[in-house]
């Protein structure tokens, strides 16, 4: 019988469901999955979350071997599995080399002038400029700028990118991100165009690589941009670099990757303090040519805490709202407005009960389950999971967690988390879902 790439995909996916596997399992790894293609004997799924490819793609990995059985349950054929993100599909190709073009990529909103200096940013803005100005006397390469999302490092890598081709319109000045790098890499050695793609990189006077920490993990594209790396460096050709943590922190890079990074100069961004995101909304306001009153700018500085994102966010937010009805920017509009995010934004109280809430929740079994004396598995592990949370997320001491969880001792606390532990170093879905469940825990 004839498949096409949909119906072959449906009826395998419902023989997975009939596996002895949990609903957080289901939710992870399989429902995202989007069927792309039949080509030969390949069968290509496609999935939009990096993690989840990277995962899917290994060998070893449990359940593509899964997907290869309920496949060939349904067609009667070995299909080979491959796994691509979805924005890298068969028909749209990764442009791999494009040598009319002296800048790519760069935003024209993103300029020294627009971006917003205070205590926080500072000498991130100051070692960006000196590099723009004169990169050789900057000393600084690379330029490595870490810190948390939306804190405007992008801005400043495009910035130096401006900066640099108005200053001299034939440098050659390439912006991508670490997985535009990653895909652009799978694509050239699947086409055999690797040369082309070398070419491309390494022929650069400036290469912004945003979010390099993505790139740790894989081997294949770990060694390719440690000899793009040399081959620009040594030709003083400039390299800035964005992550979210500086090179050490970065688990599972290449010791030799954060050996270059640290060459050149490390500098960090902070969350911006009252008085700079009262400026960046103020800068922001006039920019889109709305008048906005000091209290109601006051007001969402107070409130909203987090990052220049979300801050600017939520003042689009409140003129959209007020030029959708009255037209007039109050205190009190933007108040009914936000009160969701400064609501978000309040920390959540890390307890046993939200743990417990939280896991079960996770698992489809109850809290009253988890407390209980029943050992069976899909309530003894979530069980332990809760345990090993507990331990690694509050102060409580072993006997009162036992305490926390229908009276057990601590022995058997110690054991749950001795279990999952070690489980976590031989399961990365594990992994994973363990991370997955702390950022819930915490409320992001």
């Amino acid at each position: 019988m004839a498949f096409d790439v949909q119906t072959l995909w449906n009826e395998a996916f419902q023989l997975i469901l009939k596996e002895n596997l949990y609903d957080s399992q289901i939710n992870t790894w399989f429902r995202p999955i989007t069927p792309v293609a039949l080509q030969g004997d390949e069968l290509i799924l496609g999935v939009s979350r990096e993690f989840v490819l990277n995962h899917l793609k290994k060998n070893n990995n449990n359940y593509k071997s899964l997907i290869q059985r309920v496949v060939k349950e349904v067609s009667g054929v070995d299909y080979s599995i491959q796994f691509t993100l979805i924005s890298d599909r068969p028909g749209d190709p990764i442009p791999v080399d494009s040598t009319a073009e002296t800048v790519y990529h760069l935003n024209p909103k993103y300029t020294f002038d627009s971006f917003v200096v205070g205590q926080s940013n500072q000498f991130a803005h100051a070692a960006s400029l000196a590099v723009a100005e004169n990169p050789k006397e900057a000393h600084a390469n690379p330029l490595f700028i870490y810190g948390g999302v939306g804190l405007g490092k992008t801005h400043l890598m495009h910035a130096i990118g401006h900066f640099m081709h108005r200053n001299d319109p034939t440098k050659r000045i390439l912006y991508v991100t670490s997985e535009q790098f990653t895909n652009e890499f799978i694509a050239s050695i699947q086409t055999n165009r690797n040369e082309e793609f070398r070419r491309k990189y390494r022929s650069q006077d400036l290469l912004l690589i945003d979010d390099i920490q993505f790139i740790a993990d894989k081997e294949s594209t770990m060694d390719e941009f440690f000899h793009t790396f040399n081959e620009l460096h040594g030709r003083d050709k400039q390299i800035v670099l964005t992550s979210d943590k500086p090179p050490k922190d970065i688990q599972k890079l290449e010791q030799r990757l954060i050996s270059r990074f640290a060459w050149g100069l490390v500098v960090d961004i902070q969350a911006p303090d009252l008085e700079t995101r009262i400026a960046i909304l103020r800068n922001k306001a006039q920019s889109d040519g709305f008048d906005v009153p000091d209290e109601v700018i006051n007001y969402i500085a107070t409130h909203v805490k987090s990052n220049i994102r979300e801050l600017e966010g939520a003042l689009s937010r409140v003129t959209a709202y007020s030029k959708l009805t009255t037209g007039v920017i109050t205190e009190e509009t933007a108040a009914y407005v936000l009160k969701d995010i400064y609501e978000n934004n309040k920390p959540t109280q890390i307890t046993v009960s939200h743990i417990k809430e939280i896991v079960a929740e996770n698992y489809n079994i109850t809290v009253e389950q988890m407390d209980s004396k029943k050992r069976s598995r899909p309530l003894a592990y979530p069980r332990q999971i809760a345990m090993y949370l507990t331990r690694e997320m509050t102060e409580l001491s072993l006997p009162k967690i036992g305490q926390e969880f229908g009276g057990r001792d601590h022995s058997t606390v110690i054991h749950a988390c001795d279990k999952i532990r070690s489980d976590i170093e031989k399961d990365t879905e594990l992994a994973v879902e363990i991370e997955f469940l702390q950022e819930k825990i915490r409320g992001n």
